[in-house]
């Protein structure tokens, strides 16, 4: 999901990625797609131009509202930092663990492997299945 800055050509910066999130986020919690059904023109128009976000439901955690309106901010400067973001949600978990925080300090992965330029073939791996 591309934050309106983007769409619009503006500069951008880690602001836009919160947004994209917010909408991923958004779209697993409610377990639909966000603007579904919504062609690009209008799109453009509501949501690019004029701002228009899905409902939040009333019945999530308060925590994860307030992320997702503070996420898809129309002001990119608004929007949280993905540390807060990454905070909230690990609050979420241990709440929903009646406090459990085992693990969650763990929450990083870093990619064990880096692709070289000509050292893979998608065609190539995908004979071997």
């Amino acid at each position: 999901y591309m934050a309106p800055e983007v769409a619009l050509s503006k500069p951008y910066g880690t602001g836009c990625d919160v947004y994209s999130f917010a909408l991923v986020f958004w779209e697993m919690l409610a377990l639909t797609e966000p603007y579904a059904g919504m062609d690009i023109n209008a799109h453009l128009n509501l949501v690019v131009k004029r701002g228009v976000r899905p409902r939040v439901d009333a019945s999530w955690p308060p925590r994860l509202r307030v992320l997702l309106e503070r996420g898809w901010n129309e002001s990119a400067k608004d929007r949280p930092p993905m540390a807060s973001a990454t905070n909230i949600l690990r609050g979420e978990v241990a709440r929903a663990r009646d406090g459990d925080q085992t693990g969650l300090e763990h929450c990083r992965r870093r990619s064990t492997f880096v692709l070289r330029k000509g050292s893979f073939s998608f065609a190539k791996s995908n004979a071997k299945l």
